[in-house]
């Protein structure tokens, strides 16, 4: 809601509160730190007029103020009043003077004057009385007398307590009331010329003229003897500042000058803040406000500085939570936190702007960074005052650009390996808590089932019922195991009345136990077994009969069979051998015959060939020719001739029975072609010859297959004797027909064509006539009127059957048996359905007795799961002596077995290992920095000079050269903003500063970073806030808002009770918390935190309280205001934190004289040196400003009695205060003295009026005055205790707040002074009630806090002893899972802790478990990790193993002399 309608809301806010301020309402009034000079006259005649010479004339001096001349014996008690008046307001001006400096770097201290009185053009009646010059001076108290003060311009005292002289403040005009007069009037006023300052003096003269500029730029009607008219009233003798309705009595219309002079706390004003607000709304098209969108950065999370669990929290969000709050509690470590943030932003190349109005804040962030590095500190500017932080600027720079760093090796390399390698085991160890506190069954994590687990699994024999009972069967959801152990828990007692989960009686259908009337099922069942018993008897011995006859007829039937078939075998066998005779006679006479007409060819051809020679063969027609004409002549020849037409007349032979059958295939040549030779005749015989021998060779394979194809239709065509072989086929064919019938010898669908496969077959079935018997059982077996063999055909046999129907069937209509009776197809499973029944009938009878328990366990049985069955009848069978036990033992077993995990955490390693890589990171990531930022500003020099021609030396001048002034940090800043922050790239400002000084550009700073931000107004921050990109609010919303009251020297002087609010009810302190609608409301939000928590800043709670070295000392605030989100650290030593003192002192005039000597008297008398020497810090707390300046006149008079005291009161340090209450926020010493202040007046009234502490959120200033302690307190107390003793009843009505936590307080400190426990235990949970910010994670549990710790805790007892061991040890803000104590001393000396941090889901689990051991380790403890997944594993191997380490402890203990090692443990007292 950062629109036009918010901003203008801011500077409508800071407008108002300027009119209200010294700046243009000087009157001194009642204000306690302001003082008309005028006064200085009481002391003596023109004594103010001395000191107004003195400022106009030198630019030097020291003016004395001392009441050492005054007789005060001589003068009345009226002047004596204005004495002690004036005696406290420079008392009040030199303390808030101080105190101003201590906590914001910066001497408020001034005097203004004169005094330009004028009414507001823009609201008449508001009359402005403002100083037109302001000096700036100092004031110093003699600490060696009483009421003696030094007035002091541009001087200084020492650490020593000498005045010298400092660097030269000029004077200047009242830049407040120049910006208001542009602002009503539009008037310009320009400021002095820098000639006329440049001594340092304004003269009279020149004080005149300038009086008479502005008059007559105000009034440009102005007389023109107005100069004359003003040196004649600067002459007029000085008188005391008129009062102010004197004043506006007095003015009209026109400015007038009063030469009066206030001396006063002039703080900065807001001017260049609202010069930024003016700017934000006259440019607000340019800002993107709350719509910037920041990029996340993905930069290493850690620091190099320490951090605690929560701390790293911060920045391990850093990176995409841009809007961050850190609610950070007293003494948590905001500024250690902040310190780590910014080396963490350093270490990111990121530029952070801080901003806080106090520079103690600044102080000791920046003190942080020089004790981890002095040249880490170097990157960090505090400037506070622009002037004088100048110098220590300039000087940082200029000797780094000449002094540049020189840096070897490779830190780059080192740094980033350790960066990652601390990812890696970050991750590791997150991911194993992450998994050991993840939710597995009913919100319970992996480590409290382990220990459901081990408490059953060493009492029951569940391992049994693992090896049985599947898991896959089961859902593991949160209702299951409670809805499995009601059911064990009956099923077990149901079961111990039957005794057996088998029950004979199981043989009952389900459907009788609907039914609601034991009795009447009973007489049923009897009913039946003893009709259906008759019937049985009667139909089994039927079927027996008919199945004895079928026996008889099957004998005779297999005995033709054999015999047939032996007769057909033998029959067939001789038809094949006949033929196979035959065909052997048949082939050779053909073959041998063949044969001889073919050799005897072949032997003619041969004998003629011999005789006749070739002669015999040729047969051209020349030799034909030749051989038929000498045939006619010559014998030879007629031989020749007749013997070559036997070759024609041999192969005509041979081819007759060649041919005779068509058993070979040849062609033979023609004899009636004319062939040139008659070898061809011979030749082709021969090849005849040749193919005859072929056919020989595969005739033994053409009688195999003639014999194998051989029947009736299928012999040799030579072959006879038909007839007989078709008669044997047709008696075979009838035999095969009738054994059609039946199924174990039919053959029917055999292959039987052929003699050869019909011989086959019969040897096939006589093999099988072996088998008759079993082939006879069988039929026996199946015996029945559809399954009998079909040659069968008894008479009686359909009747039978019938009659075992009926019965099946009357079984099956009655409902009562649960097993299905079969209506068997053959007897003999007829016969056995028969037995079964009645094996039935007789049971149920047989156990009728026991019908009514069995009645009971089975209605509770038949409704259970099949799974539920299985559990309930498995634990029965493994015989278990605790049902629920043993399934719970299993349940839990599996559960674990399902959901254990590979990154479920077994050691130590990973921590250990990154309590190394920690320490390498802080070496590693300093350097890197340091070598990072000197790189960057070595760039930047040089981009300097090469791009605008500027020698940063030039620009970070000591002087200026001749005719030029030296450049104001301003100046610098703006010429080349990106080189100073290079520089520093961590600037610490105020939000004056801020606005003054660095360039109004939006996200200017990567991170702008808000300290004690709940004491920051949002209109004084908000231009600061816009310079960041992620922006960082860091403060305590149980701590003070800003306030006017007591700040700026807006004291009053000697108050009435009536200047003081009522006591607030709770409804009135609810206004900060309401929720904001507009940009009005959230403008007027009361402080920045405020404003941060409307606007929804993600908030960051920083939870280890480090301050109190004894947790009493924090525990009301604790349980007051932070509902136990604290953890406190523990007391290394037992003494008492808190001092409670019953001073009953008188309170008059706003003091309580008694309790200020009171506490003077603990300053001097019981503060002692510590160890090293030195006395502690302390710090004294007053409830008002008035018993503070008192308290300080008290040890100013202590100190001045004697010498020791003065030492003492010097040895305590720089470091000792006394502060009133609204002043103290911020600060801690180790020791707190409070004064009460209050209690009963002189005449015994006792008026509950206390101010602040009492009014709205004045609960949040009694917790800040209540935390400052770091070793011990004291109370000095006069409030009455009966009234004390009312806070039960006001904190029931007033919850925290007001009168009743003001006296609950006083009550817890005296019950903690007195050792009373008790009430104060009743305190704190009465105040922990009422807390409205309570952590709802707080264990109050004295036994442990998980199953598995119990279980430890027991099986280690039974080992070492009960004695030696106790749980939820509490030290401090912890508690130990458990200690073992020594043998020696009984002290406690080892922590053992069960699976680590209960932050499991937190990125900084791995953190809490490294902060927890570190810490114990701190306290003496020596550290134990107990890692349930290793227990789960195996527990006698863990057990073992702590109980090795124990007794290794004892070992060595017993070699160490007991007074030497006792002091290093404390006992749980402490």
């Amino acid at each position: 809601m950062a629109d036009l309608i918010f901003l203008k809301a801011l500077r409508d806010k800071l407008k108002g509160g300027n009119t209200k301020s010294i700046h243009l309402n000087v009157l001194p009034g009642r204000f306690a730190t302001r003082l008309d000079f005028a006064n200085l006259n009481y002391i003596k005649p023109d004594y103010a007029e001395s000191f107004l010479e003195a400022l106009l004339k030198k630019s030097c001096f020291e003016f004395k103020i001392t009441f050492d001349d005054v007789n005060l014996n001589s003068i009345s008690s009226e002047e004596q009043k204005k004495f002690s008046l004036l005696s406290k307001r420079l008392n009040s001006l030199n303390v808030e003077n101080d105190d101003n400096y201590k906590e914001h770097g910066i001497k408020t201290f001034g005097f203004g004057y004169p005094i330009l009185i004028k009414p507001s053009k823009q609201d008449p009646k508001k009359i402005i009385k403002a100083p037109l010059f302001i000096w700036q001076l100092e004031m110093v108290k003699a600490t060696d007398k009483i009421n003696t003060w030094s007035i002091l311009r541009n001087k200084v005292k020492t650490e020593t307590g000498k005045i010298v002289d400092e660097e030269i403040h000029s004077v200047g005009l009242n830049e407040v009331l120049l910006s208001f007069l542009k602002n009503d009037e539009g008037i310009i006023i320009p400021q002095i010329n820098e000639d006329l300052l440049e001594d340092a003096i304004i003269d009279k003269n020149e004080l005149l003229d300038e009086c008479y500029k502005i008059l007559k730029s105000l009034n440009s009607n102005s007389p023109s003897n107005l100069i004359e008219d003003l040196k004649q009233k600067f002459k007029e003798p000085l008188a005391n500042i008129p009062e102010a309705l004197t004043i506006d009595s007095r003015s009209n219309n026109l400015p007038w000058i009063h030469f009066g002079g206030v001396f006063g706390l002039f703080r900065t004003q807001k001017e260049s803040i609202i010069t930024d607000i003016d700017k934000l709304i006259e440019k607000a098209d340019n800002f993107q406000f709350d719509n910037l969108k920041v990029q996340p950065f993905n930069g290493t999370a850690y620091s190099a500085v320490d951090t605690d669990p929560s701390q790293q929290e911060i920045l391990s969000t850093l990176g995409f939570e841009p809007k961050k709050i850190i609610q950070g509690p007293p003494g948590t470590g905001k500024s250690q936190s902040l310190t780590a943030l910014i080396t963490n932003a350093l270490a990111n190349n990121l530029k952070c702007l801080v901003v806080c109005e106090k520079k103690t804040a600044h102080d000791v962030i920046k003190n942080n960074l020089h004790r981890e590095n002095d040249q880490l500190g170097a990157l960090a500017a505090v400037i506070e005052d622009i002037n004088k932080d100048r110098d220590i600027i300039v000087n940082s720079v200029r000797d780094r650009i000449s002094n540049p760093p020189i840096f070897y090796g490779n830190s780059q390399i080192n740094y980033n390996t350790v960066k990652k390698d601390i990812d890696t085991a970050v991750g590791e160890l997150n991911n194993s808590h992450k998994k050991l506190g993840q939710s597995i069954y009913k919100g319970k994590s992996w480590t409290e089932i382990v220990g459901e687990f081990l408490k059953r699994e060493n009492k029951t024999n569940y391992e049994a019922l693992t090896k049985k009972l599947d898991y896959k069967q089961f859902e593991f959801t949160d209702n299951e195991l409670s809805s499995y152990l009601a059911k064990i828990k009956t099923a077990k007692k149901l079961f111990f009345d039957i005794k057996v989960f088998s029950h004979p009686l199981d043989i009952l259908n389900d459907e009788l136990f609907a039914e609601e009337n034991p009795r009447g099922i009973k007489v049923r069942l009897e009913d039946f077994t003893e009709s259906t018993s008759l019937q049985l008897i009667d139909i089994e011995s039927n079927l027996k009969s008919d199945t004895k006859e079928y026996l008889l007829w099957l004998d005779k039937y297999y005995s033709d069979i054999e015999n047939q078939s032996s007769a057909n075998l033998e029959a067939l066998e001789n038809d094949l051998n006949n033929y196979s005779i035959w065909l052997d006679t048949h082939y050779s006479e053909y073959y041998n015959e063949l044969l001889n007409l073919i050799s005897d060819f072949k032997t003619f051809t041969i004998v003629n060939h011999q005789k006749f020679g070739e002669f015999f063969f040729k047969n051209d027609g020349l030799t034909k020719f030749t051989i038929n004409a000498l045939s006619l002549f010559s014998d030879k020849y007629k031989e020749l001739k007749v013997q070559r037409e036997l070759i024609f007349h041999g192969i005509t032979k041979i081819r007759i029975h060649h041919e005779k059958y068509d058993y070979i295939n040849h062609t033979y040549i023609s004899v009636d072609e004319p062939h040139t030779t008659l070898r061809v005749l011979l030749d082709n015989v021969e090849e005849l010859n040749l193919a005859f021998e072929k056919w020989k060779k595969k005739l033994e394979n053409i009688k195999t297959k003639l014999i194998q194809q051989f029947n009736s239709k299928n012999t040799h065509p030579l072959y006879s004797n038909i007839s007989v072989i078709a008669e044997i086929e047709r008696i075979h064919e009838r035999f095969v027909s009738d054994l059609a019938d039946d199924k174990y010898l039919d053959i029917s669908k055999e292959d039987l064509k052929t003699h050869h496969l019909k011989i086959s077959t019969l040897k096939k079935l006589q093999k099988r006539f072996s088998e008759i018997d079993k082939f006879k059982d069988n039929h026996i077996e199946n015996f029945s009127l559809v399954s009998k063999h079909q040659s069968y055909n008894p008479e009686m046999l359909t009747k039978n059957e019938n009659s075992f129907t009926d019965i099946i069937n009357k079984v099956k209509n009655e409902k009562i048996i649960v097993e299905e009776f079969n209506n068997a197809k053959n007897h003999s499973k007829k016969l056995s359905e028969i037995k079964k029944i009645i094996s039935t009938i007789n049971k149920i009878s047989e156990n009728l007795d026991a019908f009514r328990e069995y009645y009971d366990w089975k209605n509770f049985i038949l409704p259970l799961t099949p799974v539920e069955k299985r559990t309930i009848e498995l634990l029965i069978e493994i015989d278990s002596d605790d049902w629920e036990v043993t399934f719970e033992a299993w349940y839990y077993f599996w559960l674990l077995s399902i959901n254990e995990h590979r990154d479920l955490p077994k050691n130590d390693d990973k921590i250990l290992e990154l309590f190394e890589l920690k320490k390498d990171l802080k070496k590693n990531q300093i350097q890197n920095i340091v070598e990072s930022w000197s790189t960057k500003q070595l760039a930047s020099t040089k981009r300097l000079q090469q791009f605008s021609g500027i020698n940063p030396i030039s620009l970070f001048n000591k002087r200026g050269a001749a005719g030029h002034k030296r450049n104001s940090l301003r100046k610098i800043i703006n010429t080349d903003f990106a080189l100073f922050t290079d520089f520093f790239p961590v600037v610490m400002v105020s939000p004056t500063v801020c606005s003054s000084i660095i360039p109004l550009n939006e996200a200017l700073f990567d991170i702008v970073i808000f300290d004690e931000a709940s004491q920051l107004r949002i209109e004084d921050t908000y231009p600061a806030l816009i310079r960041g990109k992620i922006k960082i609010i860091s403060g305590d919303s149980q701590q003070m808002p800003p306030t006017n009251f007591f700040q700026g020297g807006n004291a009053l002087l000697n108050p009435n009770e009536d200047d003081y609010e009522e006591e607030s009810t709770p409804q009135d302190t609810d206004n900060n918390i309401r929720k904001v609608n507009n940009s009005y409301e959230l403008a007027d939000s009361e402080s920045l935190l405020v404003y941060a928590e409307n606007s929804n800043y993600k908030q960051s709670y920083l939870k280890i309280h480090y301050r109190s070295q004894h947790p009493s000392l924090i525990d009301f605030s604790n349980h007051a205001f932070y509902g136990k989100r604290l953890i406190p650290m523990p007391a290394k030593k037992e003494y008492k934190p808190i001092e409670f003192i019953e001073v009953n002192g008188i309170y008059e005039d706003s003091v309580n004289r008694e309790e200020a000597k009171s506490v003077v008297d603990i300053l001097l008398h019981k503060i002692e040196k510590s160890e090293n020497g030195k006395y502690p810090s302390i710090g004294v707390a007053t409830f008002n400003l008035y018993q503070r300046n008192l308290i300080l006149e008290e040890i100013s008079i202590a100190r001045q009695s004697k010498p020791e005291y003065d030492r003492k009161i010097a040895d305590l340090g720089s470091d000792f205060f006394v502060k009133n209450l609204e002043n103290i926020q911020g600060d801690e010493r180790d020791i707190i003295i409070i004064s009460t202040t209050f209690g009963k007046k002189s005449d015994g009234n006792f008026r509950q009026n206390f101010g602040p502490i009492v009014q709205g959120k004045g609960y949040k200033l009694l917790n800040v005055i209540v935390t400052r302690a770091k070793q011990k307190v004291y109370v000095c107390c006069s409030i009455p205790l009966d009234n004390i003793n009312q806070y039960p009843s006001l904190l029931q009505q007033f919850k925290n707040t007001g009168r009743g936590v003001l006296y609950s307080y006083l009550a817890y400190a005296k019950a903690v002074s007195d050792g009373n426990n008790e009430i104060k235990d009743s305190i704190l949970n009465q105040l922990y009630e009422n807390c409205e910010s309570k952590s709802y994670d707080v264990e109050d549990t004295y036994g442990s806090e998980s199953p598995f710790e119990e279980e430890v805790y027991y099986r280690l007892a039974q080992r070492i002893g009960e004695d030696r061991i106790q749980q939820q040890y509490p030290i401090g803000g912890f508690r130990i899972d458990m200690i073992i104590k020594s043998k020696l001393t009984g002290k406690p000396v080892i922590a053992l802790e069960c699976d680590g941090a209960k932050y499991h889901s937190s990125n900084e689990a791995y953190a809490w478990d490294m902060f927890r051991q570190s810490q114990l380790e701190n306290q003496g403890f020596i550290f134990y990790r107990i890692w349930s997944t290793n227990w789960w594993n195996s527990i006698e191997r863990e057990l073992d193993k702590v109980v090795s380490f124990i007794s290794q402890f004892d070992i060595i203990e017993n070699k160490i002399p007991e007074d030497l090692f006792a002091s290093n443990y404390i006992d749980e007292k402490d």
